[in-house]
């Protein structure tokens, strides 16, 4: 009633009347329900057609993958899938060009330097430097890994938690980038499956030895 007294200027029962009969004699708008019809249809085989592009491209970047020597062993460890993978391992490379695990750290941009610059001045940070999809590719891995990989969560945590230097989030994560790193080098070097157990001693025992 208030909306009525307000569009109209002189409101009135027979006009609401008026209105009401035209209402239930009306059958609504037909114009153009044809063509409304075929825009949905066309729109429906553009989203079938590019659900069918996308499972096409991932089986190719799954037979990719398995071609590269003990790329499948990646993944086993909970959390990474078949894309990751695939990203990650194609902007590695041949394992074989790399002496140690932090050349590929460097690589991607997760190696530590000082910042001097600004409000920063002094403080340690990431370089940024290299390949940056490779630095995604880590860094999207560790959102399904902390959702899914008990032995990660654990890690992260411990990282957060500890008495002496504790780290936040971002620290933590890039921290823990840098640990999968060193895995997924071992494992493509020398062709192991991924141990959480054995992380986790290992983990356990150089704390006992600092």
């Amino acid at each position: 009633m208030r909306v009525w007294q307000r569009e109209l200027k002189k409101p009135s029962i027979k006009r609401a009347n008026a209105i009401v009969q035209a209402a239930r004699g009306s059958i609504g708008r037909t114009a153009g329900s044809v063509a409304a019809e075929a825009a949905i249809h066309n729109l429906l085989v553009q989203y079938e057609l590019l659900q069918e592009q996308i499972e096409n491209q991932e089986m190719l970047m799954q037979e990719l993958l398995l071609q590269v020597p003990n790329a499948r062993n990646l993944l086993g460890i909970k959390g990474v899938g078949m894309i990751t993978a695939t990203v990650i391992i194609s902007e590695i490379g041949d394992i074989n060009r790399f002496q140690d695990p932090s050349q590929i750290l460097k690589m991607a941009g997760l190696n530590l330097r000082e910042n001097s610059s600004g409000k920063h001045k002094g403080k340690t940070t990431i370089s940024k430097r290299g390949r940056k999809r490779l630095r995604e590719g880590l860094f999207r891995v560790m959102i399904p890994m902390l959702a899914n990989n008990e032995q990660f969560r654990m890690i992260h945590k411990r990282n957060l938690t500890r008495e002496q230097n504790p780290l936040n989030k971002m620290q933590s994560i890039i921290a823990l980038c840098g640990k999968l790193v060193r895995i997924i080098y071992v494992m493509l070097k020398k062709g192991v499956v991924y141990n959480g157990e054995k992380l986790v001693s290992d983990i356990e025992r150089s704390l006992k030895v600092a």
